[in-house]
């Protein structure tokens, strides 16, 4: 049994899911011959059901559908999903007539039109029915009314529309009515009409402004108020002269009353109003006082009290405050003028003024001519243009001087024949800066380095003048003194002859003291002039120092420079020749070797560097003066001396064949010499000053 029921069920199912696929392409092909135009576009699916396949339950444009026996055509004006819009034109539009959030775009607003009131219709009861049309190429949605300012939502009719007021009052009314559609596009229609309803009360006034008895000050008054009628005003009428002249105000229900001219005192006001019913209101008054305020003195703004003025044509200006209106300008009690007036400011041109003091007096009026209680004076002075330049100096420093780096104080006067307003210096032509004082002025001013600098000054005066040519002074900075020295001459160093010039940069103020130390000691000096010295010598062999000492306002400047002049001998052992700088020379002793040590003899050596060899036979103590130093060495004894200093001697001195001779190392150590031994040839060198 439950076979056959699941075969039965089965069979059902395919049953119906054969007559569904079938259904599919035959409602399909209806859809797309009914509107070809479906084809390929956004709605190009089954637009009866709920879901874009098919299938499943139908939208309500399906359920239209099918209600309508299964005909597109029948339902083409209805609109199915309720978005406003019938379902041939969402299907037009492209849109799902299936679907209330798929809708065309309608930028199209309704008609509307107002039927009854006609255009100046008049009504004569309180009740005012509106009715008119509105239409859509959808569907219109709402519709509303405004009757002053009385909004009403209209009800909306098979024939159009239609929306009642009730009016309290009569007079002209104006309707406006409003339709939208479902796109919210709106449109507008507006009436104008007249409700009279039955009328046999007066109009009733009430004054705004002024307040009963208040005090106005100045014209014009303007005077407002409002009516109150059960129908409409038509006129409002007032009078100043107690109702023998009567005017027309501006405007009815609220309305104005201008009075541009009156005497100053109390201003006695009638008003009195006709609605259209002919209903004359009673009369209303209002009391009220009218005063003029005090016209303000004006103010002279230029020229100022006590100024002195170069020309004799002058701008004379000022301010000038309500309520006055015009002001009238005279110099030293001449004839009046006005003046020109622009905003709150005036002005007024004088001319041929003669040097010496004069007096402005101003006056202020209003546009009733009353004048200002008092006016405005000033004085002033008229002095003729001073056009001459004023004269400047530079005192210090003067032209062509020598001043330190340092602070410099530049001073200096300055003249006019009138009054210096200020001088000013510069340093370099560009920039200019204030000086201290003016008739007598200064400035200070830091130079940094040594140069030539060019001072300028100029004066200026109160008139605007100033000096075209500057004063000058062009001063030479100078730095700090510096010893050159020039030389010396190499060829003639070469054969111990010093040739070298002394240089000062700046006059000393005294002569400098010059010396040489070392292996030299006696120099000639010649002053070429006070900053230049020539100096020659006979140089000892070793090294010089030539040394200057010289003073300058105060500071003290000292320079030395090392001159050495190099002595090589060579002496072969055994050999009673000795060459001194290529130069070959006979000695009384050969150098000979003792005890592996290499010995000189001790004159020849000294003689060979120009030194003055001197022996002690007492002490057995040989010398050498050799410029400032002395050598000393004992016979026999390591200990040696230069000048007071004890030096260790590798090796004592020895007497051979009566002739001291001294070990060559021993007499390098003491005199700082280099020596070299070639033993092959069996040559010792000795170079002082060592390389």
């Amino acid at each position: 049994m439950e076979k056959r029921t699941l075969v039965a069920l089965a069979a059902v199912s395919i049953l119906l899911a054969s007559a569904i696929a079938y259904a599919r392409p035959a409602y399909y092909d209806q859809l797309t011959k009914t509107y070809p135009s479906i084809r390929g576009s956004r709605i190009d699916f089954c637009l009866c059901h709920e879901k874009h396949g098919g299938g499943g339950p139908r939208n309500m444009f399906g359920q239209d559908w099918a209600k309508s026996g299964y005909n597109f055509k029948t339902i083409e004006q209805m609109d199915s999903d309720g978005d406003g819009f019938s379902n041939i034109n969402e299907i037009i539009a492209q849109t799902n007539p299936g679907d209330p959030n798929d809708f065309p775009t309608d930028k199209i607003p309704p008609i509307i039109t107002i039927t009854r009131p006609q255009f100046e219709e008049v009504i004569t009861t309180n009740t005012v029915k509106i009715t008119g049309t509105a239409t859509d190429n959808e569907r219109v949605k709402e519709i509303k009314v405004n009757l002053q300012g009385d909004f009403k939502k209209a009800n909306i009719t098979a024939t159009g529309w239609e929306a009642e007021f009730f009016v309290e009052r009569g007079g002209r009314k104006v309707a406006k009515a409003v339709a939208w559609d479902m796109a919210d596009n709106s449109a507008e229609a507006t009436v104008e009409f007249i409700v009279k309803l039955p009328d046999k009360t007066p109009p009733k006034i009430v004054f705004l402004f002024p307040s009963e008895g208040v005090t106005v000050e100045g014209l014009p008054i303007v005077v407002t108020g409002v009516v109150d009628d059960d129908n409409e005003v038509t006129l409002v009428e007032y009078s100043i002269d107690g109702g023998k002249t009567w005017n027309k105000t501006q405007g009815t229900y609220s309305w104005t009353a201008p009075i541009p001219v009156a005497p100053e005192g109390e201003i006695r006001i009638m008003v009195r109003a006709t609605d259209d019913s002919g209903n004359i209101s009673q009369v209303y008054t209002r009391r009220f006082y009218l005063r003029f305020p005090e016209v303000p003195i004006p103010t002279i703004s230029y020229p100022q009290e006590g100024m002195v003025l170069d020309t004799g044509t002058v701008t004379i200006s000022g301010t000038i405050m309500p309520p006055a209106t015009r002001v009238s300008v005279r110099v030293d009690g001449a004839v009046s003028m006005d003046a020109k007036i622009e905003d709150n400011f005036w002005t007024a041109d004088i001319s041929g003024l003669q040097p010496g003091e004069h007096t402005i007096e101003a006056c202020s009026f209003d546009k009733y001519n009353r004048k200002s209680r008092e006016c405005a004076q000033v004085k002033f002075t008229f002095k003729l243009r001073d056009t001459e330049p004023p004269r400047v100096q530079i005192d210090s420093p003067p032209d062509n001087a020598e001043v330190e780096i340092g602070k410099i104080s530049v001073t200096g006067t300055a003249n006019d024949n009138g009054d210096i307003d200020r001088v000013e210096v510069s340093f370099d032509g560009a920039n200019w800066m204030r000086a201290r004082g003016t008739a007598k002025w200064s400035y200070d001013y830091v130079a940094s380095k040594p140069q030539l600098l060019r001072i300028m000054a100029r004066a200026f005066d109160k008139s605007g003048n100033f000096t075209k040519e500057p004063a000058t002074s062009t001063v030479r900075i100078m730095g700090p003194m510096e010893v050159q020295f020039i030389g010396p001459d190499e060829q003639m160093l070469g054969d111990g002859l010093l040739k070298i010039t002394v240089k000062l940069t700046r006059r000393p103020d005294s002569t400098p003291e010059i010396k040489m130390t070392g292996s030299t000691e006696t120099i000639n000096i010649e002053s070429k002039d006070p900053q230049t010295f020539e100096i020659s010598a006979m140089l000892g062999g070793g090294s010089s120092f030539l040394s200057v000492k010289a003073t300058m306002k105060g500071n003290t400047y000292n320079a030395t420079k090392r001159i050495d002049y190099v002595v090589t001998v060579k002496m072969a052992v055994g050999s009673t020749t000795m060459i001194v700088n290529g130069m070959q020379k006979s000695i009384p002793a050969a150098a000979t070797i003792i005890s592996g040590r290499t010995y000189i003899p001790f004159r020849s050596i000294g003689e060979a560097l120009r030194a003055t060899v001197e022996w002690d036979d007492k002490r057995k103590q040989a010398t050498y003066k050799l410029g400032t130093n002395t050598y000393y060495l004992t016979l026999g004894q390591t200990k040696a001396y230069v000048n007071k200093t004890e030096v260790k001697l590798s090796s004592a001195p020895l007497l051979v064949g009566g002739k001291l001779m001294v070990p060559v190392r021993a007499m390098a150590e003491l005199m700082g010499a280099k020596v070299d031994y070639d033993a092959p040839t069996r040559v010792v060198t000795f170079i002082l000053p060592a390389p």
